[in-house]
């Protein structure tokens, strides 16, 4: 999924292999957006089959439109330097947010709060 992300992303005209600061970050929301879609108890995939009994996978298009409607949303300002969006959490940096939270358990489950999927 990463890959994919990442070719999709350099797609859009953002050049992510320019951007190995953004990694870390990037790395953090396939995780969360895999666990959110996939994995949760009650997630995406849970409300899919119940609803419309239907199972989602990694190679849908709709999943992946929801995972790149996510970064456009999120990146939109992030890399805008005079923007004051998102300067508290700064996902998009490495350095910055191993100086925020300096222990990568920390850091990981911070990232995983910030780009879970909710299932409504």
């Amino acid at each position: 999924m990463l890959a994919k992300q990442m070719y999709l992303i350099n797609q859009t005209g953002f050049p992510i292999i320019r951007h190995p600061e953004v990694f870390e970050g990037l790395n953090g929301k396939i995780i969360a957006n895999a666990y959110s879609l996939f994995d949760a108890k009650y997630g995406i995939s849970y409300m899919e089959k119940e609803v419309n009994n239907r199972t989602i996978t990694p190679t849908d298009k709709d999943v992946w439109d929801l995972i790149m409607l996510q970064w456009e949303l999120y990146s939109d300002k992030a890399f805008n330097k005079s923007a004051l969006y998102n300067r508290d959490f700064p996902w998009y940096n490495s350095t910055q947010l191993d100086n925020l939270y300096q222990d990568k358990n920390t850091r990981r489950q911070a990232l995983l709060f910030l780009f879970y999927l909710p299932n409504t």
